[in-house]
């Protein structure tokens, strides 16, 4: 009787050992991490990178924008940060702009196209 009320006790243990998520596993969730790496942020923590990359990103799409609005942002930790921001530029039309920021607070325009 005692060896199957062992049995029956590791065997709960193990049960709830698999089916309970680990705190990362939550933490991770409560961040809404996306498989890529990208996770979601403020867009006031991008709008400064979109001040700062104006001129350059009109230089690069060959026009000029009174209006260039943060709308979303997703950031990347790879030896420093990778943004992915959507911006409106006014006259119904969006850019996809790629910033990279160095761990000395470089930064780079990647990339940017209309979207």
């Amino acid at each position: 009787m005692e060896m199957k009320m062992v049995v029956a006790v590791v065997l709960t243990t193990i049960t709830i050992i698999l089916l309970v998520p680990t705190s990362e596993a939550r933490v991770n969730k409560n961040q809404k991490r996306m498989p890529s790496g990208y996770s979601p942020i403020a867009v006031e923590g991008c709008q400064p990178l979109l001040d700062d990359k104006h001129d350059e990103i009109e230089e690069k799409m060959g026009e000029k924008y009174t209006k260039m609005e943060a709308i979303s942002c997703e950031r990347q930790q790879v030896n420093g940060y990778r943004y992915k921001i959507e911006a409106d530029v006014g006259k119904e039309k969006k850019l996809g702009v790629d910033i990279v920021q160095t761990l000395q607070g470089d930064t780079t325009l990647n990339g940017v196209a209309y979207i």
